[in-house]
């Protein structure tokens, strides 16, 4: 009788888990969902020409109070923007052939 009850439970749990419950919960789901609006910001920054850097391992609560931001606010990475110096050191681009990365059968 509980067979068909637990396998439905089953499909559902991993869905559940993206759920953003509770204050912790709402949190993370802040921080996992930044990162579309970073990649849009990126991407926006490319098409004008301004180069970006995403980073991370700083201190949030650092950030936050520096910027006035309230109590508890969710900061899961800073963006850098700019232009890129005349003189600048980049180095070549490369990129691996889309056959040594996407198998098809």
């Amino acid at each position: 009788m509980w067979s068909p009850i637990v396998a439905l439970a089953a499909l559902i749990r991993p869905t559940l888990s993206l759920l953003p419950i509770g204050h912790i919960g709402g949190r993370q789901w802040a921080a996992r969902n930044a990162i579309f609006a970073a990649q849009t910001i990126m991407l926006g920054a490319a098409a004008k020409g301004i180069d970006t850097c995403p980073m991370e391992g700083f201190s949030g609560a650092k950030v936050a109070k520096l910027l006035q931001l309230p109590r508890g606010a969710v900061i899961p990475l800073v963006i850098a923007l700019g232009y890129r110096a005349d003189d600048a050191r980049i180095e070549e681009r490369w990129r691996n052939p889309i056959s040594d990365i996407v198998v098809t059968h």
